[in-house]
């Protein structure tokens, strides 16, 4: 069993902590360590905490935002966040870990920028906290987001001038069957049904049919305007 050099040290926060390492350098870097993040005036117990910590910090204190904004937070980080990338080290992430957290998502997941913005929304809120409590130095999140927005608009454009334009792919018969047979088989209210039937037969946008109105619909000649 390889001996224990240990060290007992008052942090910031007035209580006397003990810290072990297996050989003397390996103590003296991690008192060096110590200093440094008190020397910046942070807590030095804070790497013991992950994104999925703050997290729930932030959700237990349940101030600032209403209670939808904080149900969409919710919904955002524990779909696309909690599994993963919450799962880092908070007094470890970089402006960079997250540009490419939010450039897998895009890649990998499929996202859209705007489902990526409000993640970034969440894990800006969610930082904040973090760095209120002197975990963390600056908030990794900032600016992240518009960064990344750049980015993939100069691969798309670069891209394009390459005649690689990314396609858009249509459902197949069969895939629209599965879709129409999943939503006959599925507890969902009538109407959003019809709506999700609507959209298959007219590849109408989201915003398209949210914007119809009575007027726009001609039952008689079985034609829809679109006007907004």
């Amino acid at each position: 069993c390889p001996s224990i050099e240990g060290k007992v040290m008052t942090f910031k926060d007035k209580k006397r902590h003990q810290k072990f390492a297996s050989t003397l350098d390996e103590l003296r870097k991690k008192e060096d360590q110590i200093s440094i993040t008190s020397y910046q005036g942070l807590q030095e117990d804070g790497d013991k905490y992950t994104i999925n910590d703050y997290y729930r910090k932030w959700k237990n204190l349940k101030t600032g935002n209403k209670a939808n904004t904080r149900s969409n937070y919710a919904y955002m980080y524990e779909h696309y966040v909690q599994s993963g990338f919450g799962k880092c080290k908070i007094k470890e992430v970089t402006n960079s870990d997250v540009k490419e957290f939010y450039k897998k998502l895009y890649d990998e997941k499929h996202l859209a920028p705007t489902t990526i913005d409000n993640i970034n929304t969440c894990l800006l809120v969610v930082f904040k906290q973090a760095f209120r409590d002197d975990i963390i130095r600056l908030n990794p999140a900032t600016d992240a987001f518009k960064e990344f927005k750049k980015s993939i608009k100069l691969e798309a454009r670069e891209n394009a001038l390459k005649g690689k334009r990314k396609k858009n792919e249509s459902l197949t018969v069969d895939e629209e069957k599965v879709f129409v047979d999943y939503l006959e088989n599925t507890p969902l209210e009538e109407s959003w049904k019809n709506i999700f039937i609507f959209m298959l037969e007219t590849g109408l946008r989201v915003g398209e049919v949210t914007g119809l109105q009575h007027k726009d619909i001609d039952l008689d000649e079985n034609l829809v305007y679109i006007s907004k």
